[in-house]
């Protein structure tokens, strides 16, 4: 297994959340988790993060309002 999420999706400093738990990236290879404990990234956990990235921007696409729209009358049937 290839660990290619936290290596390529995330910057040094980003925060990121996996099983409704807050990390920060340290390092190339390792992350802080809420209690200040600092872990070396493994490939179980990378797939949990590009899993949790991808509903995240799955999200954010879903969210997004056409404006565009807009009310026409037909004044000749009123």
């Amino acid at each position: 297994m290839k660990i290619e999420h936290f290596l390529t999706l995330l910057k040094i400093g980003d925060v990121f959340v996996v099983d409704g738990e807050k990390f920060t990236k340290l390092t190339e290879l390792t992350y802080r988790d809420a209690y200040g404990l600092e872990h070396y990234i493994d490939p179980l956990f990378d797939v949990k993060l590009g899993r949790e990235l991808a509903a995240q921007a799955e999200a954010a696409v879903a969210k997004v309002v056409d404006t565009s729209a807009t009310i026409v009358k037909d004044v000749e049937n009123l």
